[in-house]
C-alpha cells in the first residue's frame, strides 16, 4: 500500500505490515506518476505492484542512516484494493484459483455471474475449473516456479455472455511459463515476466 503526500512516499508492505519511505531515485517518478493518475483525494492509500531494493540512506533529519526503499522498475497501481489479511500464504496446488485480473483489466463474471475458477489437483496433475462458459480441464507440469499447462480440453456450450472472456482466460494459461504467490494471490507469468493473470484464493 502506498501514500504520497507533502513530496514523501511512504510502503506499507503487504505481507508483514512494514512502513519504508521511498527514496526519490529509480523508477520513483514513474511511481509518483501513476499515484497522482489513480488516486481520487490527496494522500490516499492505493495498492500498488512494483519491484524494487530495500537499502540504507542517510537520513532527511537527524544523524545517521535508515532504510528507504528504491523503485526499480514501477508496474501497476489501483485503487479499491486492499491488503490481503496476514495469514498462512496458499499452495498452488489443491487451492481454488477464482480469477479476479486478466492482463492488465480487472475481470468480470462468465456466464451466468459466475466467477472464474481453476483447482490444480496435484495427485492427478490435472486443471479443472470454470472458465467463463464452459468446464475445463487438462494436464500441467509443475517444477519449482516452472508452469506450463498442456491441451486443455473444455465442454462445447455457446454463450450469451463470457466467451470473450473465456477465450483470453484460456489463452493466458497457454502461455503461463512461471507462477508467484504473493499472500493470497496467484500470477501467472509469461516467459517475458509479464503478468497474465491474478487469482485469489478467497471464497468466491
Amino acid at each position: 500500500m502506498y501514500s504520497y503526500m507533502a513530496d514523501a512516499g511512504l510502503f506499507r508492505e503487504c505481507l508483514t505490515g512494514r512502513r519504508i519511505p521511498v527514496a526519490q531515485e529509480g523508477d520513483n517518478a514513474a511511481l509518483e506518476a501513476a499515484y497522482l493518475r489513480a488516486r481520487q483525494t490527496p494522500g490516499e492509500t492505493l495498492l500498488v505492484q512494483l519491484e524494487g531494493r530495500i537499502v540504507n540512506r542517510p537520513r532527511v533529519e537527524g544523524s545517521g542512516h535508515a532504510q528507504m526503499l528504491v523503485v526499480d522498475r514501477m508496474i501497476d497501481a489501483r485503487r479499491g484494493e486492499i491488503c490481503e489479511p496476514r495469514v498462512s500464504a496458499p499452495g498452488l496446488e489443491n487451492t481454488p484459483w477464482r480469477l479476479v485480473r486478466l492482463g492488465d483489466r480487472a475481470a468480470g463474471a462468465g456466464a451466468g455471474g459466475r466467477a472464474i475458477q481453476v483447482t490444480l489437483v496435484s495427485k492427478e496433475r490435472i486443471v479443472q475449473g470454470f472458465s467463463g462458459c464452459n468446464r475445463v480441464t487438462g494436464g500441467y507440469a509443475l517444477s519449482g516456479q516452472k508452469l506450463r499447462f498442456g491441451t486443455l480440453a473444455s465442454t462445447r456450450m455457446a454463450c450469451a455472455e463470457g466467451m470473450d472472456l473465456e477465450a483470453a482466460f484460456l489463452r493466458a494459461l497457454e502461455s503461463t511459463a512461471r507462477w508467484n504467490i504473493l499472500g493470497q494471490r496467484l500470477e501467472l507469468v509469461d516467459s517475458a515476466g509479464v503478468i497474465l493473470a491474478r487469482l485469489d484464493a478467497r471464497p468466491e
